[in-house]
């Protein structure tokens, strides 16, 4: 999960937190994506895996649980305990605008295939169709079989450096990504829940939502030779494991919020000849300051006790930034 921080909200979010937790009921399975060099629009689910690990006598098990407030050193000197399970990693800050990612530690191999043809008459040659590239993630489980974790906070999300920093731009200014409002909120608080935005998307809960590793590969690594930096981007994992997801922001004083995610649509469905829609956990906040309604002439019959003047968030017309 990332969230964004922007130099405006900075001034009002106190307090952010992610909470993972991904729980495995049954054999869960990693698909992974295929792009071609002559279909670049073209992805396809490739090759994908199982894990076979469930305690003995259980039902379920408890891969990944992480509960972590990062605070804004900007507004107060208050820090608080991160936990991963119910072991303490930490206390987190950050300074007024920020990128923070949480999520799963893992390691990650790009592959490319080559789809060939081979023609046997006097002599045997072998024709090469099409190369394709997929990336495989395996994801680093300790000595307790639980699912190692990873914290990263940028504070500089606007100086271009850093692999987080890439990574966010890499997915926010992407041709076949687009910001999705999610909804008007006015308080202090607001939550948004991964399945809030597998409902906005309309995607399949039976499809996890996406790990946008092509992104990281870039960031990390930089251009494959002979392959465009967008075929890369879009390489992503899905997991039919039980995963929930929920970023929290806190502010000093009642804001509208209008949080916005980032959602891909690079995943082309063949069949239906139209894009599926895959939600990231790439969040901001996106806050305004509330407005106020003119007070209207009071009737009569009103009671001594109305208020005609309350705060209100006016609709947002525009595409989130």
């Amino acid at each position: 999960m990332i969230s964004y921080i922007n130099d405006v909200d900075g001034n009002y979010i106190v307090r952010v937190h992610h909470t993972h937790s991904i729980v495995l009921t049954s054999r869960p399975s990693f698909d992974l994506s295929l792009v071609f060099r002559k279909a670049i629009d073209f992805i396809v689910p490739g090759p994908g895996f199982l894990l076979h690990y469930l305690p003995p006598r259980a039902s379920e098990a408890e891969l990944f649980h992480m509960s972590c407030p990062f605070m804004n050193s900007y507004l107060t000197s208050k820090a608080y305990e991160c936990l991963y399970f119910d072991t303490s990693v930490g206390r987190f800050t950050f300074y007024k605008e920020a990128l923070i990612a949480t999520g799963i530690r893992g390691r990650m191999w790009l592959v490319e295939y080559a789809f060939v043809k081979d023609t046997c008459g006097i002599v045997c040659y072998r024709e090469v169709l099409d190369r394709s590239l997929t990336v495989y993630m395996v994801p680093y489980f300790r000595s307790d079989n639980r699912i190692d974790y990873s914290i990263h906070i940028d504070e500089n999300p606007y100086d271009g450096l850093g692999w987080l920093n890439r990574v966010f731009d890499f997915l926010y200014y992407d041709s076949n990504a687009t910001r999705r409002l999610l909804g008007v909120y006015l308080g202090s608080y607001v939550s948004i829940w991964s399945t809030q935005l597998m409902s906005k998307s309309e995607s399949t809960p039976l499809f996890g939502i996406a790990i946008p590793v092509g992104s990281i590969i870039r960031a990390l690594a930089g251009n494959v030779s002979g392959w465009p930096g967008r075929a890369i981007s879009i390489l992503s994992i899905g997991s039919s494991m039980l995963y929930f997801g929920i970023i929290s922001y806190y502010t000093t004083t009642d804001r509208c919020f209008y949080p916005y995610y980032i959602e891909s649509t690079a995943f082309l469905v063949k069949d239906e000849g139209d894009y599926y829609r895959a939600p990231l956990m790439v969040v901001s906040p996106n806050t305004r300051t509330p407005s106020q309604y003119p007070p209207p002439p009071t009737p009569p019959s009103y009671e001594s006790s109305f208020s005609p003047s309350s705060s209100y968030c006016p609709p947002y017309l525009s595409h989130p930034p």
